[in-house]
């Protein structure tokens, strides 16, 4: 990466939040909900043009984890892309 490309650190809180909201690099992981549940998480994402990983990030991000978790999640992926 040249310098004028590379990565600077985000300090914003609600910056940090968006990079994580556009950030593809994801990781699977299994939730167990009722199929009724599911099929009315699916039936909104659908209509938000969404996918259903995408809405329960957004839903984590928004109302789950606190401003310092997320803050602490992005300094660990910082640090780690740039072998800090």
């Amino acid at each position: 990466m040249s310098p004028e490309q590379e990565e600077v650190r985000l300090q914003q809180f609600d910056k940090i939040r968006n990079f994580f909201k556009r950030d593809k690099r994801q990781k699977q992981y299994s939730v167990y909900l009722p199929e009724s549940i599911q099929k009315m998480i699916k039936r909104h994402a659908i209509l938000e043009d969404k996918s259903f990983s995408q809405v329960t990030k957004e839903l984590f991000l928004d109302h789950y984890l606190t401003d310092s978790e997320i803050k602490a999640a992005y300094n660990e992926d910082y640090d780690k892309r740039h072998h800090l």
